[in-house]
């Protein structure tokens, strides 16, 4: 399959190679990639690699299920899916295939698109983690809540527009 690699020194490059499909281990699935998601920790991440430690640092990925290991029953081979593949390992969304576990894979209804759907993952998790587990906030779900008055910056970003 073909997969994108980035590096940023001596400065940012992106190089496509080939590598063998992967194989999904326990609880993970293999994905092929419709849609994937690109995010401003991606080209971070690789700001102080050089080729040979290039990497595929996408993580937000919308495509159909291919195969699933071990211990998956939630999914089937041809379910649309989304889903966050973990941040630093190999296998990343900038390729045909990805690896992603199946904890952070959720069904794409069919009146979402693939495009909408990798842009779900990273900013919606981000926004929840801001909310709720930073700023301890109760989760809507529990009842009888008083309101609590924040101020969100940035509410016309992915973020900030799931934080709103």
């Amino acid at each position: 399959m073909e997969e994108y690699v980035i590096w940023g020194k001596p400065e940012y490059s992106a190089k496509k190679h080939q590598v063998e499909i992967p194989k999904p281990g326990p609880k993970e699935i293999l994905v092929k990639v419709v849609a994937a998601g690109l995010n401003p920790k991606d080209w971070k991440s690789t700001k102080s690699r050089d080729e040979s430690h290039a990497l595929n640092a996408g993580d937000d990925v919308a495509g159909f299920v291919e195969a699933v290991g071990s211990g998956v029953s939630e999914y089937k081979a041809g379910d649309r899916v989304a889903a966050f593949h973990r941040m630093g390992e190999e296998h990343g969304t900038y390729a045909e295939f990805t690896i992603v576990p199946v904890s952070t894979t959720f069904r794409l209804p069919p009146n979402v698109s693939f495009e909408a759907g990798a842009g779900l993952p990273l900013s919606s998790m981000t926004a929840a983690l801001a909310l709720y587990q930073h700023l301890r906030l109760p989760l809507p779900t529990v009842p009888g809540q008083k309101d609590i008055p924040i101020l969100i910056y940035g509410g016309a970003s992915a973020v900030g527009a799931y934080a709103l």
